[in-house]
């Protein structure tokens, strides 16, 4: 297995930077995956990710025809030396999106201005009020 096309990562959290003092121009360009186990559902890859300077956590799963793409679309190339380790190879960079903005957006846009609620009231008629027994 030479290459794995479409695989996605979707970044969990940032785990640091590296300080070990390197400054070569070289490890800042280099993006380099660990795979570290299964997810939970099995289907993807937990990994430690090295692009640059900066440690990330994150998952990468197979891509789905039909389902939307969620973080960047990568080719993995494993190391000869390592089998674990990869070369990563930026296919589509991908949005960064975080959960509130994802939430925010869902469903449809709240109308409610004095004109919806009259048509709404003409159509379904007022609310009754509740009345007490006593």
């Amino acid at each position: 297995m030479a290459e794995e096309r479409g695989a996605k990562i979707e970044k969990k959290s940032v785990a640091g930077k590296l300080t070990d003092g390197a400054t070569s121009e070289d490890s800042s360009k280099e993006d380099v995956v660990v795979a570290c186990g299964k997810t939970s559902d099995g289907k993807g890859m937990q990994v430690v990710r090295k692009r640059g300077e900066e440690l990330s956590l994150g998952e990468v799963r197979p891509m789905v025809e039909g389902k939307p793409v969620s973080g960047e679309v990568v080719s993995l190339r494993p190391r000869h030396e390592q089998p674990r380790v990869f070369d990563v190879e930026v296919q589509y960079a991908g949005e960064e999106t975080t959960r509130s903005q994802n939430v925010a957006g869902a469903g449809p846009a709240r109308v409610s201005n004095r004109q919806y609620r009259s048509g709404w009231d003409s159509i379904w008629g007022k609310r009754a009020r509740r009345r007490l027994m006593n």
